[in-house]
């Protein structure tokens, strides 16, 4: 499976982690947003990438860094993953909502 790992530095520091990977075959939910047929999601699949992972380190403390980070991230993610595999680059970048919970906890004391 084809993926990315992206490091954030701030002042010669990791901040932040990201892990890209390719998106599925097939996710109905998505082609049908996407309004795409059998063939289309065949030649058009490699315009979606997921992000698996992302990791904000808890040494650095800065407001919105998160957001800040993501922000980015996933406007270097065209060029990194062309750079990195030779391909069509991504033009649709998906987040997992399951990164959601950990996204909120780190800024509000109250989701902990």
């Amino acid at each position: 499976m084809l993926g990315l790992l992206q490091v954030l530095e701030y002042e010669g520091q990791w901040v932040a982690l990201l892990d890209w990977e390719a998106a599925v075959l097939k996710l109905a939910e998505r082609d049908d947003w996407i309004g795409w047929n059998n063939c289309q999601r065949a030649d058009r699949r490699g315009l979606v990438v997921l992000n698996r992972h992302f990791l904000v380190l808890p040494r650095t403390r800065m407001p919105n860094l998160a957001s800040r980070c993501l922000s980015m991230a996933i406007k270097a993610l065209p060029g990194h993953w062309e750079q990195v595999h030779m391909d069509t680059a991504p033009c649709l970048p998906r987040l997992s909502l399951a990164l959601l919970p950990q996204f909120l906890s780190y800024y509000n004391p109250i989701f902990r």
